[in-house]
């Protein structure tokens, strides 16, 4: 978190939507990795690739991109994460709507888990940052 507080204001708030959907990606190629690793150390006959694709790895996910937007927000970072859930559960509403009509059950789970993924984040804002602490770490 260092890292994004040293950077200028203006900064953060340009980069903030890119960051939001570079992590909502990152998570999920990563956690797909890790869920295969973990696949392959575990004893046959326990954990499915399943679980991790439709529902563990999309909440994940979801909470991450909310709360990276959050991170990256110099103020009002209550509001952000309201619209940075906003777009991400529109997102996710219209795939489950898209796959509702298609039939293909395990992707309308997969966006209601990143739609309570979201809704998580929300509920964990950051504080907001003190501007004597960035007095502070200027000496």
């Amino acid at each position: 978190m260092n890292l994004i507080y040293k950077l200028p204001k203006w900064l953060r708030w340009i980069l903030l939507p890119f960051a939001s959907l570079l992590t909502i990606l990152l998570v999920n190629i990563l956690g797909k990795l890790a869920a295969k690793i973990l696949l392959f150390l575990s004893n046959p006959g326990g954990w499915s690739e399943n679980f991790f694709e439709f529902f563990l790895n999309p909440g994940i996910a979801g909470f991450c991109a909310v709360y990276v937007a959050m991170a990256f927000a110099p103020k009002n970072k209550k509001f952000v994460g309201y619209a940075a859930a906003f777009v991400w559960i529109a997102v996710a509403g219209a795939l489950a709507v898209f796959n509702f009509m298609l039939r293909e059950w395990p992707s309308v789970l997969q966006s209601v888990t990143t739609i309570a993924g979201c809704v998580f984040a929300i509920y964990d804002p950051l504080p907001e940052e003190d501007p004597q602490d960035e007095r502070s770490r200027i000496y």
